[in-house]
Parts: structure tokens; C-alpha cells; sequence
């Protein structure tokens, strides 16, 4: 009796540990309570509940359905699904339960068991779901813009405002259409694009870009889309707001090509066109910057007007500024006088008219230049005098005639030189006072220089003494007096001619000294081509065996495709009369190279003025052509790689620049002209700093101190990089435009190629964004490491937990599986087939409790960390595999499975510990039993061709789904869950199974199909 009383005290302690409320009651009175129950309900003792009804707890609205439960679950004698129901606790708090009840016999009657489990919060979480779908749903459907939902690019919702957009009666209509048949068939790839871009980063489209949406009568309409992936019925798909935008578009296209009208008439507008409003520049033109001196008409913005007025014209200006500007009245054509900054005068021509610009009146002015025209008045007046003074300073002779040859003007120095007044020299011709033979081709001289407006010729002229006069004529054809004449240049060439008498005899001299220099030369016959030439012209063209060289034969040393250019220098040298030069190519007969020649051709003239010789030097400049042609290469280099650089700058999303030591720009790129500085263009920020544009943007917005805040702290980040002389990284951030704007910056000294600091130079990226989620996410990791630290508290806790109760449980189980089989063998082969039922499930329902705890202890002992491996060297086949094969045989065969061991012939010592190694494959082994009903289960062991022994574990039994197989070795999942599983067990031994793998320095595998069986493969390595 006191070993009875014993276990009913243990039974109840252990109800009383369990955590869900128990209440044993007969349909209506309450028989037994647990702890859990009594607190569940708020009241105390416990004891005061016996003999209560249940319905003093139940509410009223499920009093009833209840009550029908209870009344079929008495006449069916099976076990009722759960329900939930609303309890009502002692202190009037109505909660939401579970309730799974059971029919028992207790005590000698059949009684109903119950199971209660406290859900109102998962039921207030389920409703608040509900209640923000509603929500979700009322905005969707009474938004102003069209919202749908896609799968890929097929409709699978839309709310009204979708419809009414689509011309469609009821959303319905819409729903598996694509959304491609709605929209401009050359918008439609920037669309799946889109959709692709969101696939990939998993972030919302943008709207920058107006699409082309086609309507049922063809109207195409513009829009803007916003797609965002969301996730519906645990599946993403994409969700996209469409805005009708073809009024707003129209209207700034309109804007757009009105305001480029007038830019194009006033940016191009050959007169400068400026706005002031009295006392400022508000507005330049390009040409208003050149006018007034400026390099860009930016510069003159916030200028006073009175700056540019004329001592002279100020008061006048004022007048008219204050009629215009307070009475209203038209300005009148002015010509006035202004200043450059240069001090410069200009004198303009002003049309003026009164307008509103930027809210407020101003006064814009059309000016033209025109002191040209004031200029060109006064350089008339002077033109004679200066014409006068500079024809009679001239140094040669210059008489003007008519087209008889009459001298109708002369300077002092051709009077001089033909000994005449100027009196005695109008009207005569070269008939009197020119040599004979220039008298005879006058007429021709004449008509060839009409012709070509330019003739050069020598003559002897004859002065009134009678002198001699070698002279060179360049004779113009010109305007004069408003008749065609002719303008002759005199020079005396009386040295010359005597020089060139001379050449000859200094011959000698000359060959020496050209072979001293290098300098190859040749003299040739004027009547039959032939010549002489010295040593360094046969080493130039590579002659050998010849002492003469015709010039044909020269000719064949030259390069063909220059051989007509040198042709054409000796006809210009011979008719002329003169020397000329030119660059060709030639190749040397010896070595067969190309060589760069600098000829020149002069020819030596008789007492008579005929060619008697012709001079050809020649020097080779090959060095110096080859050097010069790679400069030229290398600058073209320089200028592609300039421009390649150009390029890359400006096609670079980051912002770049460099500055000299006075922080002024030296370089930019495009990026940092629109993003920060809203430069016009990439010249305009040289020689600026990044203050020039910050109170720039500020006058633009005097209201709005935030307006433009960014570059304060720039020069001093650029300080900072000069001391440190090494790159360095800033935070940099400020408003720009009244958007804020964070830049990660990098900065570095700027060197010249000895090494010397001449400024800095540095990169930016835009980072705005980022830092915003940075911020986010350092605050998600903060919350994320509080829920680690509680989670990691409370999984000790549980740890700790089913450590102390798994041992409080299996001491009072043993003592329970010992009495149930001394009481079997006490009865003996008893044919109540109830008593032998009862003696078997009571058996294995406490091993299986068994080893569920011991299951439970092991995984503690792995999570905590505390299990204390053994490593001995064992033979895997004979000392493990071996006793566990023999240990299941009864089980398969009780089930007549066929049981297969193929290892025994393989033998593995291995180092391992014996405890967790055998319950790898004691679990893998009852597994592959359990879930076997027919076929076989087959262990075996072999080398893999890496030479690592392997053990499998085969079956023919149900298999596991392929979605299942990723979560396999999770602790406490199994494939099937719920109370009505086909198979008991905890979701434990697999997972238990891979930690002790890892222990062994193994690793676990999983082959299945489901209905076809399973393969466990485990590689020791």
C-alpha cells in the first residue's frame, strides 16, 4: 500500500510540473486540477476547484458548443480534435485557450481529461495580422494611383484606379492580362529590365523615367512606374503604383520648348542683352560678358549697373532708369559711353524695355557695339596722314601708275634714287627711265601682273645722271583713287647682282668648306644639266665610280613619290631667278635606307643677267626629321591620352578634381559639376573654390540659410592633407540645393614631377543613402545582439531545464518498466490479451520516454558543450557495427525485413569515441528499421577512391521529400508533425547523429526519393 501510495505521489508531482493546464472533470463537475490548471484560472488552493463546474470558466457564447463536444465525445469514446474556446479567469480577464480532451478511466470511472493551453496572444498577433491586411486593402483600393499586382508580367491583381486607367469595367477584366499589352511597345524592354533590376537587388525601381502607356482607343498617355518586389501566399511577385503624369508632361514640354525659343534667341543674340533692376546685374547673355569684359556672364551677376556708366552719362542713366522703373516709360535709343573693368571705353548704342523678372521689376537692355563704327571715323581722318608718313619712310621705292605704265604717285626714296623731283616724275613711264629691253616687254609686264594680281621681275633702271640701277620690281595690282593700277616696289639689287658674280670664284672655298660641315652640293650646267659635286653629296645619295652626275640621274636617287616635287623646284629656281628650298626623301644606292634631304637649288648669273649655273646643296637631316617625327607622335600620344582622360573623368559617376595650394580648382570632372558645385560647365569652376559657388547658391535663395551649406569644412580637409603629405579619408556633408548630402571623401597631395607639393588633388562618392542605412542597420545590430544575449540566456535556461527534469523523469520510469515486467512475470502467459496489450504499451511507451530523455540529455550535453569524448584506436567493423547489427536483427525480424551486413570482411581501425561513434549508426540503424514495412535494410563499409573508409545505411522503406531533405538534421523536425504522425519520435536523432559526426571527424550524407527509400553514407576522413 505505501509502495502504491509512493507512485501516485510521483505521478502527481509530475503532472503537477507540467506547464499546460490538466483538468480530469465528469462532463460537468471537476474531479482533479494540476498547479498549472488552478493558476491558469487565477484561483488557490487548488483543491477549491473540486467539485466546481467547468462552465463557471467557459463564456457563455461557447457554453453550448462545448457541452455538445463533451456529450459526443461520451457516447463515441474517442479523442476530440482541439478547439479553442474563451475562458473566463477568477478575476473577470477573459483569455482565449486550447483545449484537447481525452475519455480516461479514473478511479473507476470513465471520466474526460483536458488538456488546456493559454493562446491569446497568438490569437491578438493572428487578429492584428487581419486587421492590418484590412487596412493594407482599403488603401490600395481608394488610392488616387493605379496599383497592380504581377507575377513576372501577367495581372494577378488591380484595384479601380487601375480599372478606370485601363478602361476596363471592373478590375476583375484585367486580371491575366500581361501588363506589356498596355504599355508603348519601345518602352516595353526598359520595363522587363526594370522587373530583372529588382530580381538582382531586391530594391523598388525608380520613377525618373515617363513611359508610354496605350489605352483600348489607342491614346497613348504618359506615366510613371514604381515596382517593388512583395511577397504574396509565401510567394514574391511585384507590385507596381502607376501615376497618369500626361498633363504634367505635356505642360513641361510646352515650358521646355518656350524657354529654349528664347534661350536660343538671347544666348545667340550678336547684341549684348542684360536685366538689372537699377542698381544690379540680374541676368547677362554670353555676348553682355565679352562686351563688358568678363570671361563668363555669370561674373556679372550682382554687379551695380552704375559701375559700367561713364562719368559723363551717369546722371542721364539715373533719369532714365527712375522714369522707367516708377513712371512706366519707355526707353528711347541711346548711344552712351561705358567702362571695362580694364578701364577700356566702349562706345554702345542702348535699346531698353520695362519687364518682371523673378517677381519683381527690372529692366532689360539691348546693347550693340558700335564703337567700331566711332573708331573707324577717326582712323579716317588719320589713315592719310599715316599713309603719307609710312610710303615716304620706306627704305625702297614705290611709285603707283596707271595702267599705260604713267606714274601717278612715288616716294621720296624712288625720287631719290632716279635723281628726279616728284613734279618731273608724274606722267612719265619706264619708257624714260628704264633699259630698253623692259621697255620693249612693258605691255606684256603689264597684262601678266593684271593677271596674276602679283608679278616679280628684275630690270636696270636708268637714273637722270645716267647711273645703272640694278633693280628687283614687285609690282601689285591695287585700287587707286577708285581706278585699277599698279603698285611697284623698287629694290635695289646692285649688291646682290655683284655677289652673285662672285660665287664663282669662291667655288674652291665653298667645297671646302661644305665638306667640313657636311653640307652636300653640285653644280650644274645650265645648258646641259650635267655637274660636279663634292665628297658629302656622293656619301648623302651613296654615288661611286662617277665624278660627274646628270640631273636626271639625281633624280633617280630621289624618292619616287617626291621626284616630281624636286622637278618642279628647279623650274621655279630657273624661271625666277632666285633660290629655293624644299624637304624630299631619297634612298642611299649603298645601304638601300631612306634619307631625309634639305635641298636647296640658287642659280649663278651671267654679266647678262642669264642663269649660268644652278647650285644644288643638300643636307641630310635624317637625325633631325626621325626626332621630330617622334615628338610629333608622342604629342598626338600626350593629346589622345589627354583626351582619353578627359573621357574617363567625365563619364566617372564619382565626383574628382584637383586644386592648387590656394584651394582654387585646377581640374574637375562632369560628376562634380551637377552634383555639387552647379557649375555650367567643366572650364567654368578653374581658378575657383568651392565657396565661389556656395554664396553663389545662397544669393539665389537669401530666405533659406540651409539652402546651401556644403564646402565650409572643404579647405579645412584640404590643410589637414597638406600637413599629413599622404592620402587621407574625410566625412564630408552639408545641404546642397536644400537636399542633405553625405560624401566619402579621399584626398591626397598633388605633386609635379621633381616631387614638389603644388596642391591636392581628390575623389568623392555620394554615400547619402548608405549612411542612412548604416545608421539603420548599427541600431538593428544593437537589437539583434540584445535578442542573442536573451535567446542565448534562455537556451541556457532550457538546457539547464531538461537536464533537471529528464533525470526526475527516467528515475521514477525505470522503477515504473521494472514493476510492469515483475508483474507480467508474476501473471505469467495470462491469456487476457487486455493485461498482455496493457503490458506492452506500457513498456514501449517508457522506453520510448527513455529515450527520448536520453536524447534530450545528449543534445543539452552537445549545446552546452560538457560531453567529454574518449578517443581510442578501434576496428569500426568488428567492435561497433558488429554488436549493432546483432542488437536489431530481432526488430527486422519481427517486422521480416530483410537485414543485410556487408562489412564484415572490411576492417577500419580508426580513432574514435565509442559512445558517440555507436550511436551514429544505432540511430541511423533503428531509423532505417522503423521506416522500413517491406524490402530490406543493408549496412555496409568500403574505401571511397579517395581511400577514406565509408559506411552506409540502406534502405527500401518511405523515404524522405526532397523539400524536406534541407532541414533534415534540424533538432526537433520532423516530415510529418502533429498528433496524427504514422511515426513517434522527437525530430533529436539526426541532429544528434551530425554532432557526433563532427566529434568523429566524420561527415553524414543523404540519398532519398520519396516511396523509394533512403541512404545514409558517412565518411570518416
Amino acid at each position: 500500500m505505501d509502495e502504491q501510495k509512493d507512485k501516485d505521489l510521483r505521478l502527481r508531482n509530475f503532472i503537477d510540473s507540467l506547464s499546460d493546464a490538466m483538468v480530469i472533470h465528469d462532463g460537468d463537475k471537476i474531479v482533479f486540477v494540476n498547479l498549472a490548471g488552478a493558476r491558469l484560472v487565477g484561483v488557490q488552493p487548488r483543491d477549491a476547484l473540486i467539485g466546481k463546474s467547468i462552465f463557471e470558466f467557459i463564456s457563455d457564447e461557447d457554453a453550448d458548443s462545448i457541452k455538445t463536444k463533451i456529450k459526443n465525445l461520451l457516447n463515441s469514446r474517442k479523442i476530440i480534435s482541439s478547439f479553442n474556446a474563451k475562458l473566463i479567469k477568477r478575476t473577470g480577464e477573459e483569455i482565449i485557450v486550447e483545449i484537447t480532451s481525452s475519455l480516461i478511466e479514473f478511479e473507476g470511472s470513465n471520466l474526460i481529461q483536458g488538456t488546456i493551453r493559454d493562446i491569446t496572444e497568438q490569437e491578438q498577433l493572428r487578429e492584428s495580422f487581419h486587421e492590418n491586411l484590412s487596412r493594407y486593402e482599403a488603401i490600395v483600393e481608394n488610392s488616387p494611383d493605379a496599383i497592380i499586382i504581377h507575377d513576372g508580367d501577367k495581372i494577378i491583381y488591380a484595384n479601380r484606379k487601375a480599372a478606370r486607367l485601363a478602361e476596363a469595367t471592373t478590375a476583375e477584366e484585367l486580371y491575366g492580362k500581361s501588363i506589356l499589352s498596355f504599355i508603348h511597345r519601345d518602352d516595353q524592354k526598359t520595363v522587363l529590365s526594370k522587373i530583372e533590376e529588382i530580381l538582382k537587388t531586391g530594391k523598388p525601381s525608380s520613377s525618373d523615367f515617363i513611359y508610354r502607356l496605350i489605352k483600348p482607343d489607342k491614346k497613348i498617355i504618359r506615366a510613371s512606374i514604381i515596382t517593388s518586389s512583395v511577397k504574396l501566399k509565401g510567394k514574391y511577385v511585384f507590385q507596381s503604383i502607376i501615376r497618369d503624369v500626361t498633363e504634367a508632361y505635356e505642360l513641361q514640354n510646352k515650358l521646355k520648348e518656350r524657354e529654349t525659343r528664347y534661350r536660343a534667341i538671347v544666348e545667340n543674340s550678336p547684341d549684348a542683352i542684360i536685366v538689372h533692376n537699377g542698381k544690379v546685374f540680374k541676368y547677362a547673355n554670353p555676348t553682355a560678358a565679352k562686351v563688358f569684359g568678363h570671361e563668363n556672364e555669370l561674373n556679372l551677376i550682382g554687379l551695380p549697373i552704375m559701375n559700367f556708366v561713364s562719368e559723363e552719362f551717369r546722371e542721364i542713366v539715373k533719369e532714365r532708369i527712375k522714369k522707367t522703373l516708377i513712371g512706366g516709360e519707355a526707353l528711347q535709343p541711346l548711344e552712351e559711353k561705358i567702362v571695362l573693368p580694364s578701364g577700356k571705353e566702349l562706345f554702345v548704342e542702348i535699346n531698353g524695355a520695362l519687364i518682371i523678372y523673378e517677381n519683381e521689376k527690372a529692366i532689360q537692355l539691348v546693347i550693340r557695339n558700335i564703337t567700331p563704327l566711332v573708331e573707324s571715323k577717326e582712323r579716317l581722318l588719320q589713315s592719310e596722314q599715316k599713309y603719307k608718313s609710312l610710303f615716304n619712310s620706306l627704305s625702297d621705292g614705290v611709285f603707283i601708275t596707271d595702267l599705260d605704265g604713267k606714274v601717278l604717285e612715288a616716294n621720296k626714296a624712288f625720287c631719290k634714287r632716279l635723281e628726279y623731283d616728284l613734279d618731273e616724275l608724274i606722267g612719265l613711264t619706264p619708257r624714260d627711265f628704264a633699259k630698253e629691253e623692259l621697255v620693249a616687254e612693258l605691255e606684256k609686264i603689264i597684262a601678266e601682273t593684271l593677271e596674276k594680281g602679283n608679278l616679280t621681275f628684275e630690270t636696270v633702271d636708268i637714273s637722270k645722271s645716267g647711273k645703272h640701277l640694278a633693280t628687283e620690281i614687285n609690282a601689285t595690282v591695287i585700287n587707286y583713287s577708285g581706278k585699277e593700277s599698279i603698285l611697284s616696289v623698287a629694290r635695289d639689287i646692285s649688291e646682290r647682282k655683284k655677289r652673285e658674280n662672285e660665287l664663282i670664284d669662291l667655288n674652291k672655298q665653298l667645297t671646302m668648306v661644305t665638306e667640313i660641315e657636311k653640307i652636300g652640293f653640285t653644280f650644274f650646267d645650265a645648258l646641259n644639266l650635267k655637274g660636279t659635286f663634292n665628297k658629302t653629296f656622293a656619301e648623302i645619295y651613296g654615288i661611286s665610280e662617277k665624278n660627274e652626275i646628270t640631273f636626271e640621274e639625281w633624280l633617280d636617287y630621289v624618292a619616287p613619290e617626291d621626284r616630281r616635287l624636286v622637278k618642279k623646284l628647279i623650274l621655279r629656281v630657273s624661271k625666277n631667278k632666285k633660290s629655293s628650298y624644299a624637304e624630299f626623301r631619297a634612298i642611299n644606292r649603298k645601304d638601300k635606307k631612306p634619307r631625309y634631304i634639305h635641298g636647296a637649288l640658287d642659280v649663278v648669273l651671267d654679266h647678262d643677267g642669264n642663269v649660268k649655273k644652278v647650285l644644288g646643296i643638300s643636307v641630310d637631316i635624317t637625325d633631325k626629321k626621325i626626332a621630330q617625327l617622334g615628338l610629333e607622335e608622342a604629342k598626338k600620344k600626350i593629346e589622345n591620352d589627354y583626351n582619353f582622360l578627359r573621357l574617363l573623368a567625365d563619364t566617372n559617376p564619382d565626383l574628382l578634381w584637383a586644386k592648387d595650394l590656394d584651394g582654387n580648382f585646377i581640374f574637375v570632372n562632369q560628376a562634380i559639376c551637377d552634383v555639387l558645385l552647379n557649375a555650367k560647365d567643366i572650364f567654368e569652376p578653374i581658378g575657383k573654390n568651392e565657396m565661389f559657388f556656395v554664396n553663389r547658391e545662397r544669393e539665389k535663395h537669401p530666405g533659406d540659410k540651409n539652402w546651401f551649406t556644403f564646402g565650409e569644412e572643404c579647405g579645412y580637409s584640404d590643410a589637414i592633407t597638406l600637413k599629413r603629405g599622404e592620402l587621407s579619408r574625410f566625412d564630408e556633408y552639408g545641404t546642397v540645393c536644400g537636399e542633405f548630402v553625405f560624401l566619402d571623401v579621399f584626398k591626397a597631395p598633388l605633386r609635379n614631377e621633381n616631387g614638389t607639393v603644388i596642391g591636392t588633388v581628390g575623389s568623392a562618392r555620394i554615400v547619402t543613402k548608405e549612411k542612412k542605412l548604416e545608421k539603420e542597420r548599427e541600431l538593428i545590430i544593437s537589437e539583434l545582439k540584445d535578442a542573442i544575449k536573451t535567446a542565448e540566456k534562455a537556451n541556457q535556461l532550457k538546457s539547464e531545464f531538461l537536464a533537471q527534469i529528464s533525470h526526475e523523469i527516467r528515475s521514477p520510469l525505470n522503477v515504473i518498466l521494472s514493476f510492469n515486467e515483475m508483474i507480467r512475470s508474476e501473471l505469467g502467459d495470462t491469456e487476457n490479451e487486455l493485461f498482455q496489450e496493457a503490458f506492452t504499451s506500457i513498456d514501449h511507451a517508457g522506453r520510448r520516454i527513455i529515450r527520448t530523455i536520453e536524447l534530450i540529455l545528449n543534445m543539452s550535453e552537445i549545446q552546452k558543450g560538457i560531453y567529454e569524448p574518449e578517443f581510442r584506436k578501434m576496428d569500426l567493423s568488428s567492435e561497433i557495427l558488429l554488436p549493432l547489427f546483432e542488437e536489431h536483427k530481432h526488430a527486422a525480424k519481427k517486422k521480416n525485413i530483410e537485414f543485410i551486413d556487408s562489412f564484415k570482411n572490411c576492417s577500419f581501425p580508426l580513432l574514435l569515441d565509442f559512445y558517440s561513434a555507436s550511436q551514429i549508426f544505432a540511430n541511423l540503424i533503428d531509423n532505417a528499421i522503423k521506416y522500413t514495412e517491406k524490402g530490406k535494410v543493408e549496412i555496409k563499409a568500403f574505401v571511397n577512391e579517395k581511400n577514406l573508409p565509408v559506411v552506409s545505411v540502406e534502405d527500401t522503406g518511405i523515404g524522405i521529400a526532397e523539400e524536406f531533405l534541407p532541414t533534415l538534421f534540424t533538432p526537433f523536425t520532423q516530415e510529418e508533425q502533429g498528433y496524427a504522425r504514422t511515426f513517434d519520435g522527437n525530430g533529436l536523432g539526426l541532429s544528434l547523429v551530425q554532432n557526433y559526426c563532427s566529434l568523429n571527424n566524420a561527415e553524414i550524407k543523404v540519398e532519398s526519393k520519396k516511396g523509394e527509400g533512403t541512404k545514409f553514407i558517412v565518411t570518416f576522413k
